[in-house]
């Protein structure tokens, strides 16, 4: 029933949390990662948008639960894998964010293709 607005509303919202954090000097990978059941590399619902509104990017609760259910693909799942997240973040950078690519070292471009 979301379809392609769906995706486009989570996508854009991806690219508005990645500048956050770049302003912030932190990649999703160390954001994430700090954020993770000890150990486990798990991040629940709760803490992916308790962190997330941290960000002060003025996102309702109901929004980050979307995205959440975007980033496991499906609402019934509460725990998401710490590389399930990382890689959402990092599949809609290559895809939308221009500026992103010309700060990437030349060895990340090397390892990305």
């Amino acid at each position: 029933a979301r379809g392609y607005h769906g995706e486009s509303k989570c996508a854009g919202l991806i690219r508005s949390i990645r500048r956050r954090l770049e302003e912030r000097g932190e990649s999703p990978l160390s954001f994430f990662r700090a954020r993770a059941v000890s150990g486990e590399s798990l991040i629940s619902r709760e803490d992916f948008v308790s962190c997330i509104s941290l960000l002060g990017l003025g996102v309702g609760h109901l929004e980050l639960v979307e995205l959440f259910a975007h980033v496991v693909n499906g609402s019934d799942r509460d725990t998401a894998l710490l590389e399930e997240v990382v890689a959402a973040f990092d599949t809609q950078s290559h895809l939308g964010m221009q500026s992103t690519m010309s700060i990437v070292s030349p060895e990340a471009e090397r390892v990305l293709g």
